[in-house]
């Protein structure tokens, strides 16, 4: 009777703990769950390259991993599959042309020469834009949808604003034959 009272008591335990542990570290859903975005993107080659390279496909493979952070979701996946495509999982994400749009557009490398006498113009609108950036971390913690929103809008304007004191140099990335960081 003691012993059967004891195996009741343990149970017991096992069972609340582990309520409060799924209360404090509840599931994480996956994409087919949770809902989301899966877009496959086929990398083509082009005149000037005729083949992809692995250094290529993990260059393109960084991009698209930054333009992922940049849309704000957590939890996604960017694997390479293949030799020329790239697998996005984007848990969350409930408009997938939206993603498609920043996801699939092309890079374009343009040099800029700054206009004369605004140096100090482009450290105001960098602070500008910097303390805009710090308020979008904020937000995206808070989970704000529209206050995102207006804050992205703004840090668009803030960028736009930068952009017009420079020029255009004439200098593209069609220009470059290889690079590589350092």
């Amino acid at each position: 009777m003691q012993k059967q009272r004891s195996l009741l008591a343990l149970i017991l335990v096992l069972v609340i703990t582990a309520i409060i542990l799924l209360v404090q570290f509840p599931i994480r859903l996956g994409l087919d769950l949770q809902g989301g975005a899966q877009l496959t993107i086929q990398i083509n080659t082009t005149e000037e390259i005729t083949e992809i390279t692995a250094e290529q496909l993990d260059a393109v493979k960084t991009v698209i991993e930054g333009r992922v952070n940049a849309l704000g979701v957590s939890e996604s996946v960017v694997q390479t599959v293949g030799k020329d495509q790239l697998l996005v999982q984007l848990p969350g994400v409930n408009d997938p042309q939206q993603a498609e749009r920043v996801l699939g557009g092309t890079a374009q490398l343009d040099f800029l020469n700054q206009k004369i006498g605004t140096e100090a113009q482009l450290q105001v609108e960098q602070q500008v834009l910097q303390q805009l950036q710090l308020n979008q971390e904020v937000l995206r913690n808070n989970g704000d949808g529209d206050a995102i929103a207006e804050n992205q809008a703004a840090i668009n304007r803030s960028n736009q604003a930068i952009l017009e004191l420079f020029e255009s140099s004439g200098l593209t990335g069609k220009n470059l034959q290889d690079a590589r960081p350092q």
